[in-house]
C-alpha cells in the first residue's frame, strides 16, 4: 500500500512539471451556431388566433366570385351602366383590357336641365365663337349621363383641352374635362353583388335586359371598390 501511495505522488509531480514546461496547445473557444426551433418554437394563443382569422380571411376573399362585363360602346356607356348598377348597391370598376393607351379629354358645359334650354345655350355659345373668331367644335350630347350636355371636342392632349376651355370659359360659361381612359382592347367594368354571393341568370337578365348585347363571364375576384368608379 505504502509504495501505491508513493507512486501515485511521484506520478502526479511528474504530470504538473510535464504541463509546466511543455504545455499543451490551446485552442479558442467557439460559439455553436444558433439553430431555429422547430416549428419557430411556441405560438402564444393570440398569435395562432390572429393567423387562423388571417388565413380564413384570404380563403374567403379568393372564393369571392366577381364578374367581367362587356363589351361597351364607349365611356359613356360605361359610365350609364355604372350608374345604374351603383344604384342597387353592386359593387363595380372598370377593366381596360388590352394595353393601356394615354387617356383623351373631353371639354363640355355641364348638361342643362332640359333639351330646351340646353338648345339655346349651344346656339348662343355658337354666335360668340363666330364674333370672337374661335375655332370650337360644338354639338349637343343627346344621351347618357352627359345627355343635354354641349361637347366642345375631345382631344388627345390635356394642354389643348385646356385651351379650349379658356377660350369658353373666357366668354363667361362654365367648362368641364373629362378624362377618358383608353386601351387597345374593349372597355369592361368587373362586377360583384354586394354580399359577394354568385350572380345567377335571372338577377343579370332583371338590370341588363334592355342591354341584350352584353356579355358577363365569371372573372378572378380582387380589390373591387364600392360602387361606380367613374360618375
Amino acid at each position: 500500500m505504502r509504495y501505491i501511495v508513493m507512486f501515485l505522488i511521484v506520478a502526479n509531480l511528474g504530470y504538473f512539471g510535464w504541463q509546466i514546461y511543455f504545455p499543451s496547445e490551446s485552442f479558442p473557444a467557439v460559439a455553436a451556431e444558433p439553430r431555429p426551433l422547430l416549428k419557430q418554437g411556441l405560438l402564444l394563443l393570440h398569435e395562432f388566433n390572429t393567423q387562423s382569422a388571417n388565413l380564413a380571411q384570404a380563403q374567403t376573399h379568393a372564393a369571392r366570385p366577381c364578374y367581367l362585363v362587356g363589351d361597351f360602346n364607349g365611356i359613356d356607356d360605361v359610365n350609364s351602366f355604372l350608374q345604374r348598377i351603383a344604384a342597387i348597391g353592386y359593387r363595380a370598376e372598370l377593366h381596360l383590357a388590352g394595353e393601356v393607351l394615354p387617356p383623351s379629354y373631353r371639354v363640355y358645359l355641364p348638361p342643362a336641365s332640359n333639351r330646351e334650354i340646353a338648345t339655346i345655350t349651344l346656339d348662343g355659345l355658337s354666335e360668340r365663337l363666330v364674333v370672337e373668331n374661335l375655332q370650337v367644335e360644338t354639338y349637343l350630347i343627346t344621351r347618357g349621363l352627359l345627355e343635354n350636355a354641349v361637347a366642345l371636342g375631345v382631344f388627345p392632349v390635356l394642354e389643348d383641352a385646356l385651351r379650349i376651355r379658356d377660350q369658353v370659359a373666357g366668354l363667361g360659361y362654365l367648362v368641364e374635362i373629362e378624362e377618358i381612359p383608353q386601351s387597345t382592347g374593349a372597355l369592361q367594368i368587373v362586377l360583384a353583388k354586394p354580399d359577394f354571393t354568385p350572380l345567377d341568370v335571372a338577377e343579370w337578365l332583371e338590370f341588363a335586359g334592355d342591354r341584350p348585347d352584353l356579355t358577363y363571364s365569371e372573372n378572378l375576384c380582387e380589390t373591387i371598390a364600392q360602387g361606380a368608379q367613374f360618375p
